[in-house]
């Protein structure tokens, strides 16, 4: 049993909103539950999140080139980011936003050094905009930031309670990972992040563990070491 003391929380952007709505309350309200469950029981735990922008905009199109989709999906992270924020700060919880490129007047551009001042000042970090550059995803972002952050492990919250090799929903008889592979997942064409961000969680020996969010209590006993209650990824 191991006490995860800093982690990159990776979001879909779909927890906020339903199929009605861009935004719906009861996924804010989620989100906000599990971090301040997590936080009382876990002082000084640095908490760094990543989401994505599905529920806003999603950059593939043949209207528009990759690289202007891409960046329109960049600042869907960043709406994202800022709805967040705002959130927390409604109820109390201290957050920051970065993002990797300069706009002044919604976050701060990331550094190493503001990151750390950061979690020392108490606040959840909330990193937006991707990595700043097109054909990279929140995925890179998450791992890139966690490995910027020294964080212990990227924490992939999802609807299921890990990796399959076929989707539970569709097959009954799906076999379900404890512990898998950086490499195997890339092998097996597994849906646990994009190519690029596992190469680099490969490459630099960054653990992934992928599990029910939507389980009240499922962050917590994550932190807490209960690695059973999905799947982790590891060299």
């Amino acid at each position: 049993m191991r006490n995860l003391k800093s982690i990159i929380l990776k979001l879909s952007g779909e927890i906020l909103s339903t199929e009605k709505d861009i935004f719906n309350e009861k996924g804010f309200s989620l989100i906000y539950n599990e971090l301040t469950s997590a936080l009382s029981s876990f002082p000084g735990l640095k908490i760094g999140i990543v989401i994505g922008g599905g529920n806003i905009y999603r950059g593939r199109t043949k209207i528009f080139s990759r690289v202007s989709g891409d960046t329109m999906g960049m600042l869907a992270t960043v709406i994202n980011s800022i709805a967040l924020k705002d959130y927390f700060s409604g109820k109390g919880l201290k957050a920051r936003v970065f993002t990797p490129f300069l706009m002044t007047k919604i976050g701060e551009v990331f550094t190493v050094d503001a990151a750390f001042e950061s979690f020392t000042s108490g606040n959840i970090n909330i990193y937006a905009g991707g990595t700043g550059n097109p054909f990279f995803s929140t995925d890179s972002l998450a791992v890139l930031r966690a490995l910027e952050t020294n964080a212990d492990m990227v924490l992939k919250a999802t609807k299921v309670d890990g990796v399959y090799d076929s989707d539970p929903k569709e097959n009954k008889n799906a076999k379900k990972f404890n512990n898998i592979t950086h490499v195997e997942v890339v092998q097996k064409k597994l849906n646990v992040m994009d190519l690029p961000a596992i190469s680099l969680a490969l490459e630099s020996n960054l653990e992934i563990f992928v599990f029910d969010f939507f389980k009240p209590g499922n962050l917590k006993r994550v932190i807490s070491g209960e690695l059973e209650l999905g799947t982790l990824v590891k060299s």
